[in-house]
C-alpha cells in the first residue's frame, strides 16, 4: 500500500508545470551545473559536507525528494529530528539584521514542550501546587487558590488531611533546605513528606507540627528525604475538628556555615595584566573575585608561553594578595583534529612555565572555553562534534599537568550523550564546571544552574556559574505559525529534520508547512546585565545565598566587565 504521504507527493508532482529537487548532504561538494551548494557544513572528524538541492539524486549522498524545483530553495537548515516534534508546533528564526537583510543562525521552537522540573528555592510554591483530600471517612476538604490553601477537617476516628503534590515536579536534589511555612491554625496539624521509598512503605516522612494560632516556622528537610522521588508534602488533621490556613510555602536554603565562595572574572585581553596589572588586581579586589581568568599567548613554534617575565610577575603578585590565576584558551574548532595537535602544544606550553617558576607564580588550572556547537555542523551530528568535545578535553588533560575547568552553556544542564547525560561523561576528565548561565531573569537564573548544582553535588566536582555583563547586541526573532501552504517547510530527513525556506508559500505534502507571522526583538539585556550593574550587584548576594544551598557551588564568575 503507498503511504498516503507519498501518494500527496505523487499527485503534486504530476500537477501542471510541477517540479521536483533532491535536497540533503554530500561528503563531497559536487560541482555539477544541476546542483545548487546552499552550505558547507564543518564535519567533526575534519573535512566538509556540503547541503545541497539538485535535480536527480545523487550517489554517495543523503538525499530527500520535495516537489519544488531546486531554484526555489532559498536555504536550508538541519535539526536533529527529536526537535522535529516541536518543531511542527510553530517555528522562530533568530538571527541579526545585516546590511544584506536578516541573516538567520538558529532554528528553535515557538514553544518548548512542558518538562517537570525541580521546584527551586525562593520563590512562592502555593501556585505551583496542587492539593486533594485523603481519608475514609472523607472528613477533610480542600481549597487551592493561587495564593492559600485552605483545609478543614471535621472530627473522625480515622486519619484524614491533604496531600500537596508538586504536579510532577520533585525537590532539588543536592540542596541542603528547609521548608518555610506561614500559616494559621485552629487546632494542631502534623506536616510530613513522601519520597517514593516512604509511598511505598505507606506512611510518611514526619517533619513536624504547625501548632494553634498564627506561625512562620521552618521545617529542616533531612538527607535521607530523597528529593528526586519526592512525591508530596502531607498535612494530617487531628482527631477533633480542625482549620488550617497556608498562606506561604517556600524552599530556603539552610543557614551556611561558611561564607559565600568568592568571585571570578573573565580578562581576555593580554595587554590588561601584561601592562595594567595594578588596575586588573583592583578591579578583582572591587568585585570580591580571587580568581581571574587570563588570556596568555603562547609562541607556537617554541612550545613556550610569550612573555613569561611579565605573567610570572604578574602571578606573583596575584598569589600576595590570595588571587588565583587560571588561563582560558578556547575556540569552537579546537575539537577538529588538526587543532587538538595545537591544544596539546598549548597545554604543555603551560605546563612548562609552571615548572619552571616559583610555586608563588604557578598557573591555578586551565579554563577551556570551547563551544563546539557555534561549529557550522553541529546539528548535523551533534553525538559526533560531542565526542570530538570530550577527546579535545581528554587530550588536554593529559598534557596540562594542573586542574582543568571547561566553560559551558546552560542548556547542556541535560544534555543526552549516548547511554548517559554529557555532564556524567565529563565527569572522569574534569575538576570544575563553569556554566555560562547567560540570563538576566532571576528565576531562569535558578532554573538554568539547578541541574549543573545537583549534578555537581552529587558527582563530587565544582561547580562555577557565570553571569554576563558584556555588549550583547539585540537579535530579530522571525515568527512562523503553522499553515497549510508556506513558504517555511519542515521536512523528514533519516536522523534528522530540514528546515527549508521556499521564495513563496505552496503545500508541503510530506511534512509541515509555515507561514511567516511576525517579527519580535529579543533584546540583549535578556542576556547581559550590561546596562543594569545596579541590578547585578544587588542580585549577586541573593543568588549566592540561593546556590550555597548546593555544595558544589564555588562562587560566580562574572563575564565582561573587563569590557570598557
Amino acid at each position: 500500500m503507498i503511504p498516503i504521504s507519498r501518494l500527496l507527493w505523487l499527485l503534486v508532482a504530476l500537477a501542471p508545470d510541477a517540479a521536483a529537487a533532491w535536497v540533503g548532504l554530500c561528503n563531497q561538494t559536487p560541482f555539477r551545473a544541476d546542483v545548487r551548494v546552499l552550505d558547507t557544513l564543518l564535519r567533526p572528524a575534519g573535512g566538509t559536507t556540503a547541503l545541497i538541492a539538485a535535480d536527480r539524486k545523487l550517489p554517495d549522498c543523503a538525499m530527500t525528494e520535495i516537489p519544488v524545483a531546486k531554484e526555489r530553495v532559498r536555504w536550508i537548515k538541519v535539526v536533529p529530528h527529536e526537535q522535529a516534534a516541536a518543531l511542527a508546533e510553530g517555528i522562530i528564526l533568530k538571527g541579526l539584521e545585516g546590511d544584506t537583510g536578516f541573516i538567520s543562525h538558529e532554528v528553535v521552537p515557538l514553544r518548548y514542550p512542558a518538562t517537570p522540573a525541580p521546584l527551586l528555592p525562593g520563590g512562592e510554591l502555593i501556585p505551583r501546587l496542587q492539593s486533594a483530600p485523603f481519608g475514609i471517612e472523607g472528613r477533610a476538604t480542600v481549597r487551592h487558590t493561587q495564593s492559600r490553601i485552605a483545609i478543614e477537617c471535621t472530627s473522625g476516628n480515622s486519619p484524614a488531611g491533604a496531600l500537596i503534590s508538586g504536579r510532577g515536579n520533585t525537590l532539588p536534589p543536592g540542596a541542603s533546605l528547609a521548608l518555610r511555612i506561614a500559616a494559621d491554625a485552629e487546632g494542631s496539624f502534623r506536616f510530613g513528606a513522601v519520597d517514593a521509598e516512604h509511598d511505598r512503605r505507606g506512611e510518611p516522612l514526619v517533619l513536624g507540627a504547625i501548632g494553634a494560632g498564627k506561625s512562620a516556622q521552618e521545617f529542616k528537610l533531612p538527607p535521607h528525604l530523597e528529593a528526586a522521588t519526592w512525591r508530596s508534602w502531607v498535612v494530617e488533621c487531628p482527631m477533633s475538628a480542625a482549620q488550617l490556613d497556608i498562606d506561604s510555602l517556600r524552599l530556603e536554603p539552610l543557614p551556611a556555615v561558611q561564607p559565600a565562595p568568592r568571585r571570578a572574572l573573565w580578562v581576555w585581553q593580554p595587554e590588561t595584566w601584561q601592562r595594567h596589572s595594578a588596575g586588573l588586581l583592583d578591579l578583582l579586589a572591587t568585585n570580591a573575585a580571587d580568581t581571574v581568568f587570563i588570556s596568555v599567548p603562547v609562541l607556537e613554534n617554541q612550545l613556550a608561553v610569550a612573555e613569561p617575565d611579565a605573567l610570572m610577575r604578574f602571578v606573583a603578585r596575584a598569589t600576595v594578595k590570595g588571587i588565583r590565576v587560571w588561563v582560558v584558551a578556547g575556540d569552537p574548532r579546537a575539537v577538529l583534529p588538526q587543532e587538538q595537535a595545537r591544544y596539546a602544544a598549548r597545554a604543555r606550553a603551560y605546563a612548562t612555565y609552571n615548572r619552571d617558576v616559583p610555586a608563588g607564580a604557578r598557573l591555578a588550572g586551565i579554563q577551556l572555553d570551547i563551544e563546539p556547537y557555534l561549529n557550522s555542523g553541529y546539528t548535523a551530528d551533534i553525538e559526533g562534534w560531542l565526542s570530538a568535545y570530550l577527546s579535545t578535553l581528554s587530550t588536554v588533560r593529559d598534557h596540562a599537568q594542573m586542574p582543568l575547568d571547561i566553560a559551558v552553556p546552560f542548556w547542556w544542564g541535560r544534555q543526552r550523550y549516548r547511554n548517559g547525560t554529557l555532564l556524567d561523561h565529563l565527569a572522569p576528565i574534569i575538576d570544575v564546571v563553569t556554566v555560562m548561565n547567560y540570563r538576566t531573569d532571576h528565576r531562569q537564573l535558578l532554573e538554568f544552574a539547578e541541574p549543573f548544582l545537583a549534578w555537581g553535588t552529587r558527582a563530587q566536582r565544582h561547580v562555577r556559574i557565570g553571569l554576563e555583563s558584556g555588549p550583547i547586541p539585540d537579535e530579530s526573532m522571525l515568527v512562523f505559525r503553522p499553515r497549510e501552504d508556506g513558504e517555511l517547510w519542515l521536512v523528514p530527513h533519516g536522523k534528522h529534520a530540514l528546515v527549508l525556506m521556499l521564495d513563496r508559500p505552496q503545500k508541503n505534502p510530506a511534512g509541515h508547512a509555515f507561514s511567516y507571522s511576525h517579527t519580535t526583538r529579543w533584546t540583549g539585556s535578556n542576556i547581559t546585565f550590561r546596562d543594569h550593574v545596579a541590578t547585578l550587584r544587588e542580585l549577586l548576594p541573593l543568588l549566592e545565598k540561593t546556590w550555597r544551598a548546593w555544595p558544589s557551588f564555588s562562587g560566580i564568575a562574572l563575564h565582561g566587565l573587563d569590557a570598557d
